[in-house]
């Protein structure tokens, strides 16, 4: 107990620290990260300073990301999961997917300064290839198909079939962070014609519901999946199957 208080004030130390220096440029997890975009807030750059961006995600994959793992993220963000991967597994077997379009420079960015070169691409995944209305919100993690704010500004993105893209790259390993369109694209993937066996899964009750939080966790199991009591932590999820 005594060891956790002591390294937890440490870190809120260094959090002081870098926050009053205004530091541009830190390490997370590996992972290089340029703390300089319209897209980054200040409450974002806290989330780095005190070391807790993606915790309960980079834990799971400290843990269960194996070497012959094919990794599929579907909210890439500014690349830092995407990279994490890339680092531990190589850049061939990741695969990420962004439709904010604002975002793909600086996941690019992202890659660049850490060295790696994970698949981008541009695009919403659905079951159908059309274009789809995008809410870009002032933080980036809250832009999605659904409309979180009345600021919200509404962009055209084009949609790919997400049953055409996982049977082509044939992932083991998904990861879905999409801010409540989670509600929607977990029922159009066939798992049955896939090898998916591992799923990191944000699910967002306060913008889906609970009750459909609750029946998406549900659909998953259904399709041979077991919730990962041990690794699931607030909202963020892990399924298996064998």
């Amino acid at each position: 107990m005594i060891k956790k208080a002591i390294k937890y004030f440490q870190r809120m130390l260094r959090a002081k620290i870098r926050k009053l220096l205004k530091v541009k440029k830190m390490q997370l997890n590996g992972v290089w990260v340029e703390l300089t975009h319209d897209n980054i807030s200040p409450e974002l750059k806290d989330f780095f300073y005190n070391e807790s961006y993606e915790g309960e995600e980079i834990g799971i994959l400290s843990k269960h990301l194996s070497k012959d793992d094919v990794v599929m993220e579907i909210g890439a963000g500014i690349g830092f999961l995407s990279t994490f991967c890339a680092k531990q597994i190589g850049s061939d077997k990741v695969f990420a997917y962004e439709a904010n379009p604002f975002m793909i420079d600086k996941i690019k960015e992202t890659y660049k300064i850490n060295n790696v070169s994970p698949t981008i691409k541009n695009t919403l995944l659905s079951n159908k290839e059309e274009n789809i209305n995008f809410y870009l919100e002032k933080n980036f993690w809250s832009s999605s198909t659904v409309q979180r704010s009345k600021d919200a500004e509404c962009v055209q993105v084009k949609s790919t079939d997400i049953n055409n893209e996982i049977e082509q790259i044939q992932p083991s390993f998904l990861i879905v962070d999409i801010e409540g369109g989670e509600k929607d694209l977990i029922p159009m993937i066939d798992f049955q014609k896939n090898n998916i066996k591992k799923i990191i899964i944000e699910i967002h009750p306060h913008v889906i519901g609970e009750k459909e939080a609750s029946d998406l966790i549900a659909h998953i199991i259904s399709k041979g999946f077991s919730l990962n009591f041990k690794e699931t932590k607030g909202i963020v999820f892990m399924f298996e199957r064998k």
